[in-house]
């Protein structure tokens, strides 16, 4: 009953600004709609300069312009502390860029968020694992990365933690078990994730081969792979900076 009573309060109120028998009321309700007007637009606008900063930050990782995207993130993080697509977007640059202690704070605010698609958790969880491993603050990487090898499904995924934890053996045969069985193993994604894991097992050869592969796909990300931390060991031999430049001048000519 109270309710009705103040809806029809709320209506009639309504109703009277909207009277137009008065000077007042004409000049009131002028006032109204072009408080609504502003108000209406300056939403909008606000709206539509998120979505510009939410594509900005996006197109500036994909670039490799991740200090520019870095930037972005945190203007629509300043408003929007809980925007998962920013605080991954943010966490990979930071990742790149080797600022691991600010990109596992992200990660591992994602990999707890309630309404945060699994596989990305899952994604996030083992991201914020491969920070914690290059801080070196304590040895708890270990138990997390053993947690990943159990509930992944995925095979590179698993070798990847092998060769985190220095098990070349798992690492390798899950590598050899991959190349046998799956069609795509050639693609210019599983190429660039078959380069790291060699890489980080510190098998060069191998690891050269596989980023040849992916490099011969097509333009690439020069300067995520020159960044990559998968890459730290493939870093000091020319064999890394020649590969890159001759793929750089051969997709330039193009």
């Amino acid at each position: 009953m109270k309710k009705e009573i103040n809806k029809n309060k709320g209506q009639n109120k309504f109703l009277g600004l909207m009277n137009l028998d008065s000077s007042f009321g004409i000049w009131k309700t002028i006032f109204i709609l072009i408080f609504f007007f502003i108000n209406f637009n300056v939403n909008a606008q606000k709206k539509k300069l998120d979505i510009d900063d939410y594509v900005k930050s996006y197109d500036y990782y994909l670039i490799d312009s991740f200090e520019t995207s870095i930037n972005y993130s945190n203007k629509i993080l300043k408003d929007h502390k809980n925007s998962s697509t920013s605080l991954l977007v943010r966490a990979t640059c930071n990742l790149t860029l080797g600022n691991y202690k600010l990109a596992y704070l992200d990660y591992n605010k994602l990999s707890t968020m309630k309404n945060f698609r699994e596989d990305l958790k899952n994604y996030a969880f083992l991201n914020s694992t491969i920070c914690k491993f290059y801080l070196k603050e304590d040895s708890s990487y270990i138990k997390d990365f053993k947690s990943i090898i159990k509930i992944s499904k995925d095979t590179l995924r698993i070798a990847k933690c092998y060769a985190f934890l220095k098990d070349e053996g798992k690492s390798m045969e899950l590598l050899k078990s991959f190349n046998r069985l799956d069609i795509d193993s050639l693609s210019k994604n599983n190429s660039f994730i078959q380069a790291e894991i060699y890489s980080l097992l510190n098998k060069k050869d191998l690891a050269f081969q596989q980023l040849e592969k992916h490099l011969e796909n097509g333009k690439s990300r020069y300067r995520l792979i020159e960044l990559y931390y998968g890459f730290d060991n493939l870093k000091s031999d020319p064999r890394f900076t020649q590969l890159l430049e001759k793929y750089k001048q051969k997709y330039k000519e193009q």
